[in-house]
């Protein structure tokens, strides 16, 4: 549906239908037979108000009018197409794709490491969450904050060692899942195929898996890695 889009300081007031939308000889823009007017000036709105509600189109100034493009009275008025292409409407576009990709960039690097469980109380397991890229130091003192004001933390004592080494068992993990992420897809295979012994067994080889999952994205990436090390 077309549609007319009405617009001041860069910010959509409102949408029309063109099916409702009659633009007048002198280029003013009316909908169901009301001018489109734009006033700031709480005066100017008293006025072009009564005006309308008398249908007394003589005592609109021609300054309160909308017409198609900028108006002098603020507004901007375009069809769907027009407001695509115009600046502020692309400006708008390119601050939200940089948000989800500034978001997405963050989210890429969170890893959460589980540090410890709990007593028999109703607590969740305590664990690090964040950005997995940033020196071990600053992630070894994190976790020792949340073992230290946990509340019943099982092993609230771990050396800087026990943590370093689950840091490092998160980070080869999670680049592990960098790289998978990076290689071309793996062709589907047909039915009987088994993606644990690679092979069309129909099950006969007991642990069936006739759907690829991680596990076997990363054991088939890590025989890619494999290969090409042998082949350099």
């Amino acid at each position: 549906m077309k549609l007319l889009y009405v617009v001041r300081d860069g910010e959509v007031r409102f949408r029309l239908p063109a099916s409702n939308i009659e633009i007048k000889p002198d280029g003013t823009i009316w909908a169901a037979g009301i001018p489109l007017l734009g006033c700031t000036d709480p005066a100017d709105k008293a006025a072009a108000v009564a005006a309308v509600r008398c249908r007394a189109w003589a005592e609109l100034r021609d300054e309160w009018y909308t017409r198609l493009g900028d108006n002098p009275n603020g507004l901007w008025a375009g069809w769907d197409a027009d407001w695509d292409a115009h600046p502020a409407k692309v400006a708008a576009d390119a601050a939200v794709l940089a948000g989800v990709e500034a978001r997405k960039a963050v989210e890429r690097v969170q890893v959460e490491i589980y540090l410890s469980s709990r007593g028999w109380g109703d607590y969740s397991g305590v664990a690090w969450r964040g950005d997995i890229t940033r020196p071990d130091t600053e992630i070894i003192a994190e976790c020792q904050a949340l073992l230290a004001a946990g509340t019943d933390v099982d092993t609230p004592n771990q050396s800087d060692a026990q943590l370093l080494v689950r840091i490092s068992i998160a980070r080869a993990t999670w680049q592990v899942r960098q790289d998978a992420a990076k290689l071309p897809p793996r062709p589907r295979h047909g039915p009987g195929y088994c993606y644990n012994c690679e092979t069309y067994c129909d099950g006969d080889c007991g642990d069936f898996a006739p759907v690829e999952t991680a596990r076997h994205a990363m054991r088939a990436m890590r025989d890619s890695l494999d290969d090409d090390f042998v082949g350099d």
